[in-house]
């Protein structure tokens, strides 16, 4: 009975800390919905942000996820809730921006008072209802 407990919990460690590193690598976390993009979590040049968000109002995305992580020399990306011909055109826009780039990039929270303040969640609620 101990060594199932053990088990467990070892196994619950192991979860977090994955998720941990998961979180540590990512620079920016955006979810598309109904042709808006909004940024989540991270960092993202504001160039590279108007390129995604040109992208998503063209492709008229009803919902999505992009996700870009660094690695040792370049940063790749994990697109989810799109079609391949969009993915792609996410990929074009993101490899024209180096790494070195998306680390130095600002705190969109800085720039941003309704984010800094946390009202973004709330514009973002009422823009939705307004389009159902």
């Amino acid at each position: 009975m101990v060594a199932i407990r053990l088990l467990v919990i070892l196994t619950l460690v192991a979860g977090v800390l994955a998720l941990l590193s998961r979180r540590a690598s990512e620079l920016f976390l955006l979810s598309m919905k109904h042709g808006r993009l909004r940024l989540e979590r991270g960092r993202i040049p504001p160039a590279l942000f108007a390129a995604f968000d040109d992208i998503v109002r063209n492709a008229r995305v009803e919902s999505g996820t992009v996700r870009a992580f660094r690695g040792p020399s370049h940063a790749r990306l994990v697109i989810h809730g799109v079609d391949g011909p969009t993915a792609q055109r996410f990929r074009n826009a993101f490899g024209i921006h180096p790494l070195r780039d998306l680390r130095a990039a600002a705190d969109p929270r800085e720039q941003d008072v309704r984010r800094a303040v946390g009202w973004a969640w709330l514009a973002w609620l009422l823009g939705r209802a307004r389009r159902c």
